[in-house]
């Protein structure tokens, strides 16, 4: 027995001398282990973001009106999530809380303080970058400019406009870097947002109101004209300086058309790219993804009695014509399938290191705090996917949700709105005082929330 180990001996002290050089170079080298073991399978990341595009607007959600065609026919080959939730109501913190699977009080990037994203917190790009990915983003309006520091990881980065100006120069940069062996592109395009700013050079005709001669009828104003849209004591008016104009019922069913003629002007133009990806051979070897940052709100708030006051017409509000948004995946090795399970818009980043099989660093690691939805895709769980939570983008918790498929319990400044999604889906009726026992285990819900985020921030930082 002494022999045989001696014999051992020598191997066993090169294996051993080999492990500790081998883990001496992982450590100064940027990745972990597992990337010097195993390679990511190899599939290209495409994201593209119609900026405001509220879910239930399109036919693949049930909408009366033929607004996405083509988005439908892609829903089809997809993973379509039926109820997908963002985590807050405007672009800026939405966008970072994609590229970093945070929550917004955790990342603290936010559309009021314009805060720059912390460089210590890792967006995927970053992390994409590091396994070899090219990567690029064309994005429209100021929001996600250099300053967000939402930008960082990406090796161009353009500010375009809308998609009808993005996607060409996508185009171009997909044809002189195809020969890479994967990349990552985002598109993103306010073409659905033209409703309140000209971003488009060639906006939307009148498709689904073209009869209609009020106040809206003129394309040049109203984008300007909708984001005055206010309710005055339970009534729309157009408040432009010291002028109040009532409103009725068709001119707001005309403010509907207006944005549904942005998503009907926008859907052939996704084809177009998808076309071309097609004729590049980009198609089948890459994962695809389609969603929205917020969608918008369109009046709504009139039948809510109990609010008083604010525009009608915009985001930032945490109803579902907000925070409810389309997401659509298509992956080559999946069947197309509708998920009806409820999931985060935080859930993007970690589903496509799961896709690509990817063990990333600790430290990118630990900041994340959305969920993979592998697991859904292939029917093997759900439960972990109850709750979704969102707000908090004063850093102050002065605006939070926690929402289940069938409750949403809003906090605003302590003052409460308690909903049931299935009998209510518009939240209309604040029902409150008639389930007190359900918020009151939503509140404690989002107690346990605002823990976890506040550990977690103190952990990062």
């Amino acid at each position: 027995m002494t022999k045989k180990y001696n014999i051992m001996l020598p191997f066993v002290g090169i294996f051993i001398l080999s492990i500790v050089l081998l883990f001496s170079f992982a450590q100064n080298y940027t990745l972990p282990l597992e990337k010097l073991l195993v390679p990511p399978k190899s599939y290209n990341v495409i994201l593209i973001n119609i900026d405001t595009l509220r879910a239930d607007h399109l036919g693949m959600y049930g909408y009366s009106r033929d607004t996405s065609p083509n988005l439908d026919r892609f829903a089809e080959e997809s993973i379509l999530f039926e109820q997908a939730i963002t985590q807050a109501g405007a672009t800026l913190p939405s966008h970072a809380s994609l590229f970093t699977s945070q929550y917004p009080d955790v990342h603290r990037t936010s559309t009021e303080s314009l805060d720059t994203l912390s460089p210590l917190r890792f967006t995927l790009a970053e992390v994409l970058k590091q396994y070899g990915f090219k990567t690029a983003g064309f994005i429209a309006g100021t929001q996600l400019s250099d300053r967000s520091g939402v930008n960082r990881g990406f090796d161009t980065y353009i500010n375009g406009g809308s998609l009808a100006d993005n996607f060409p120069l996508a185009i171009k940069w997909l044809k002189q870097n195809k020969k890479e062996d994967k990349f990552f592109l985002f598109v993103h395009g306010y073409d659905v947002r033209d409703l309140r700013f000209q971003y488009l050079k060639y906006p939307p005709k009148h498709v689904f109101d073209p009869d209609y001669k009020g106040i809206f009828s003129d394309h040049k104003s109203t984008n300007f004209k909708l984001r005055f849209i206010e309710k005055i004591k339970g009534k729309p008016f157009l408040v432009l300086g010291n002028e109040t104009i009532p409103l009725e019922q068709r001119d707001l069913d005309h403010v509907i058309a207006h944005y549904d003629d942005g998503i009907l002007y926008t859907d052939p133009l996704i084809q177009q790219f998808l076309n071309t990806l097609k004729e590049l051979d980009l198609y089948d070897t890459s994962i695809i993804v389609i969603f929205s940052d917020h969608g918008e709100s369109l009046g709504e708030s009139l039948d809510r009695q109990y609010l008083e006051g604010g525009r009608l017409i915009g985001h930032g509000e945490l109803y579902d014509e907000v925070i409810r948004i389309p997401l659509i995946i298509r992956h080559p090795d999946f069947e197309g399938q509708r998920i009806s399970t409820q999931v985060q818009l935080i859930d993007i980043f970690p589903t496509i290191l799961d896709f690509l099989d990817l063990s990333i660093f600790q430290e990118a690691k630990q900041q994340i705090q959305g969920r993979s939805l592998v697991s859904l895709i292939e029917g093997r769980t759900d439960k972990q996917f109850e709750y979704t939570y969102g707000g908090g983008e004063q850093l102050n918790y002065n605006y939070i949700f926690v929402r289940t498929n069938q409750w949403k319990l809003i906090s605003s400044r302590e003052e409460f709105e308690l909903y049931n999604l299935k009998d209510d889906p518009k939240e209309t009726h604040n029902v409150i005082s008639q389930y007190s026992d359900t918020a009151e285990r939503l509140k404690q819900k989002l107690e346990e929330w605002k823990l976890i985020n506040l550990t977690k921030r103190a952990e990062l930082e």
